[in-house]
């Protein structure tokens, strides 16, 4: 999905459960990435789908333009926030507990 659309999800799925979910903040992500760096650096017994793409975290806008936004590479760990938000890029989703609907 489109950075845009994997926000508006997460909003939806929030809207229709009564959970509040969220798209998982870039700290997050680098919890599970293992700081080896040695491909794959997340662990996948534990997410066995995660695909070797870039994973759109929760993140503000760049400040080249809104055209950009920060994305995580799970494969190595290394991040840019020069990625384009019209490229179709998976996402995790947490759960926030501070937060009821």
């Amino acid at each position: 999905m489109s950075c845009g659309d994997a926000e508006a999800y997460a909003a939806e799925l929030s809207e229709i459960s009564g959970i509040h979910w969220r798209l998982a903040t870039l700290p997050e992500v680098r919890s599970i990435i293992s700081p080896s760096g040695f491909g794959p650096a997340v662990n996948l017994n534990v997410f066995p789908s995660l695909e070797p793409i870039s994973i759109w975290p929760s993140s503000r806008r760049s400040l080249h333009s809104n055209d950009f936004r920060c994305a995580i590479y799970p494969y190595n760990g290394a991040h840019s926030c020069k990625q384009l938000t019209k490229f179709k890029n998976p996402f995790l989703l947490v759960q926030d507990t501070e937060k009821l609907l």
